[in-house]
């Protein structure tokens, strides 16, 4: 296989000419022939028997298609290999020439990763800012980390407006009645919580453990 590689625009952009042997091609167009060969019945031949002459007369457009994507397939790869390139996109290919017996010639234009070489940065200054904490900042945040790392504690007593409750609840219709599969288990209600109904915290707050409660929620 040959490769030829020079810029295209710029120097991260390059553009491959790449030719593969006939033989290269042969070897491909075989395999693929066996391919068809053990998936196709055709009226008269056994199944894996069908000469390759008839393979090529029923389906030649289609081998010929398979055999160039593979073999473009891995011949850029293989040239991006030896060029040792580092290609950041997908490769545009064109102007494929493929005549059965001759060597096939394409063009590759891919997108590299560009080198970069850092200069002159020696001895740059930055300046220094100072972020100034107050104690109200250092409050919030210590307010948060308990916040985070506190524990939910039973406690006999009725529920006040910072606290959380378990509730099983379940919906109800307009003539009282259950609505099926609205029923809900333990369910944590935090009475806190900014976005809680009001209709919930209303209710909710002041019960104690085996409460019960029918409310309107809209």
């Amino acid at each position: 296989m040959k490769v030829d590689i020079r810029d295209h625009g710029s120097p991260w952009r390059k553009l491959l000419t790449i030719e593969v042997p006939p033989d290269e091609l042969e070897s491909a167009f075989q395999s693929v022939v066996e391919e068809f060969r053990s998936r196709v019945a055709l009226p008269g031949f056994r199944k894996g028997h069908v000469p390759r002459n008839v393979l090529e007369l029923q389906f030649g457009h289609s081998m010929e298609h398979e055999v160039l994507e593979r073999v473009v397939k891995r011949s850029y790869e293989s040239a991006v290999r030896e060029q040792k390139l580092t290609p950041i996109s997908y490769p545009t290919i064109e102007k494929i020439e493929f005549t059965r017996g001759k060597p096939l010639t394409y063009e590759a234009q891919v997108e590299i990763r560009p080198h970069v070489a850092p200069k002159d940065y020696f001895g740059l200054e930055l300046p220094s800012r100072e972020i100034a904490v107050s104690e109200e900042d250092l409050n919030r945040a210590l307010g948060d980390l308990r916040e985070r790392s506190a524990e939910w504690v039973a406690v006999d007593r009725e529920a006040g407006d910072k606290d959380a409750v378990l509730v099983d609840y379940v919906r109800l219709n307009a003539k009282g009645k259950p609505i099926r599969k609205t029923e809900q288990k333990d369910a944590l209600v935090e009475l806190g919580a900014s976005g809680l109904l009001e209709e919930f915290r209303k209710n909710l707050v002041g019960t104690k453990a085996g409460d019960h409660r029918t409310f309107d929620v809209t």
